[in-house]
């Protein structure tokens, strides 16, 4: 295994920031804002990355999830890489390995550290042919109750529908690496009850040394003054807690706070459609289904409320129009990024 290089992934808002900024505290690790490099299905096609790498460096790259992501390594230059020399480093190696190693080697020349950890939400997409064709560097994999990530989405102005079928697709996509040597999977909720316990386990299988005294000391100050300024952090309103802050439990469970009984009802049934299942292979195929999957507690009540008929005149224009708001946003932003190719129908609303 290669342990200069570690991947991060998951579905926004289930605590990949956290995850970066815990494992970023250790002297011998960079972590930097997120590259964008990892999500792009071209990277791992070398033949199609030497005739794309233009397009994908103004963010025409293919989109292959739910979720569209920025241009290839978009926030190369705070790790001191030029797109110039992406270019160059494209050209110059003659497979993806190569190119990759050449981003390590100059992140860990540049800060003077051992290991380089990349957090992309998006790089879940990608996640199935890392695990299969690189297995020599680490997959970390972060899921969290769906419903506590919709609610955290929801506050960030997706919509309910949206923040649900990002959640299905998104975590189904990571799944598929599942069993494979390379993948970890760690659960926010463990990482924030025991995290002491979660980050040991973790970085014994990295290979980093654990500073127990180091990883848990709370960077809040420190972070505002200097670091943000490098990574271009932005914490998000919707966050209960700081990812640089002491570490809370007060975030699980927040959706029985902030998602109503309609809202619950609508996201359980949110499904896959058929090109997303079979592209997923994914053996699940409902955002209900999935929560039950990963074993994650649903009340007597919610299952009740999930069952009962609602879908009146007035309910079905509500969840029709929700799914045509999402398709026109998902569409848009092709537009703007000059994609003519319209986005795949991944979800819907049953």
């Amino acid at each position: 295994m290669n342990k200069n290089l570690t991947i991060i992934g998951g579905c926004g808002s289930s605590g990949t920031t956290l995850l970066r900024h815990l494992i970023g505290r250790n002297k011998e690790v960079y972590t930097g804002p997120e590259l964008n490099c990892f999500n792009h299905y071209e990277l791992y096609r070398y033949r199609l990355l030497l005739e794309k790498i233009d397009q994908m460096l103004i963010g025409q790259g293919r989109q292959r999830g739910y979720a569209s992501f920025g241009a290839f390594m978009d926030s190369s230059e705070a790790y001191g890489i030029s797109k110039s020399d992406i270019k160059k480093w494209v050209f110059q190696n003659g497979d993806t390995k190569s190119f990759i190693n050449h981003i390590v080697n100059h992140i860990g020349k540049k800060y003077g550290v051992e290991h380089f950890v990349e957090k992309t939400p998006t790089n879940v997409y990608c996640f199935d042919i890392l695990s299969k064709s690189y297995p020599h560097y680490y997959l970390i994999h972060v899921i969290r109750d769906g419903r506590d990530v919709v609610a955290s989405l929801k506050k960030r102005g997706v919509s309910l529908f949206s923040a649900g079928s990002r959640w299905l697709f998104d975590t189904l996509a990571g799944l598929m690496a599942r069993g494979q040597k390379n993948y970890i999977e760690i659960r926010y909720e463990k990482l924030v009850k025991d995290p002491y316990g979660t980050m040991s386990y973790l970085l014994d299988r990295l290979e980093i040394p654990f500073d127990p005294n180091n990883i848990f000391k709370s960077y809040q100050n420190e972070y505002k003054q200097s670091e943000a300024k490098l990574t271009k952090f932005k914490q998000h309103k919707s966050w209960n807690n700081s990812p640089v802050g002491p570490i809370s439990e007060t975030s699980i469970g927040r959706y029985r706070n902030e998602l109503n009984p309609v809202d619950l009802k609508i996201l359980f049934r949110i499904r896959l459609s058929k090109r997303a299942k079979s592209r997923l292979n994914a053996n699940v195929d409902s955002f209900k289904k999935l929560l039950m999957y990963l074993e994650y507690d649903i009340s007597e009540s919610e299952k009740e409320n999930a069952n009962e008929h609602f879908w009146g005149h007035r309910q079905m224009l509500n969840v029709t129009g929700m799914q045509l708001k999402d398709y026109y946003r998902r569409l848009k932003s092709n537009y703007k990024k000059n994609i003519i190719k319209p986005p795949d129908i991944y979800t819907y609303i049953r």
